[in-house]
């Protein structure tokens, strides 16, 4: 019997994200095997990839000039002093890089906006791989 890989062993990162003003919702997920960087990683979402518009100081919806700009410089900023997320990495184009990696993973790319918006997540665990087997 054929099988498919239902669930991932361990944290599993489930972010819903939007563009512009509410439009083209998508949820995506990623997988990572520590407790303390998914909790980190969700904290990011929450802190930096909120809209631009809501005095948050997030990146979610920035475009443009200085907008672009002033969302370099948040994640610069907010990834310098979090050993989970920056990796021990201190260069800051190394760090900006790391954040927005995790950031296309979790919530994609946008054709006009430097940054999708967060709009929620969970954590979820798994200990183990979980299959499921198909039967018809």
């Amino acid at each position: 019997m054929d099988e498919i890989l239902a669930v991932k062993k361990g944290y599993t990162i489930s972010v819903t994200s939007w563009e512009n003003d509410g439009d083209n919702y998508r949820t995506r997920t990623i997988t990572v095997d520590d407790k303390d960087y998914a909790l980190a990683i969700l904290q990011m979402c929450k802190d930096i990839f909120v809209s631009c518009n809501n005095g948050d100081g997030g990146i979610g919806n920035a475009n443009g000039g200085q907008g672009e700009e002033k969302a370099i410089d948040t994640v610069i900023k907010y990834g310098s002093d979090k050993p989970l997320i920056n990796k021990g990495e201190t260069d800051p184009d190394s760090i900006h890089d790391i954040i927005m990696d995790l950031n296309y993973v979790l919530m994609g790319s946008s054709e006009y906006y430097y940054s999708r918006v967060f709009d929620n997540g969970f954590i979820y665990y798994s200990p183990v791989d979980i299959n499921l087997q198909k039967i018809a």
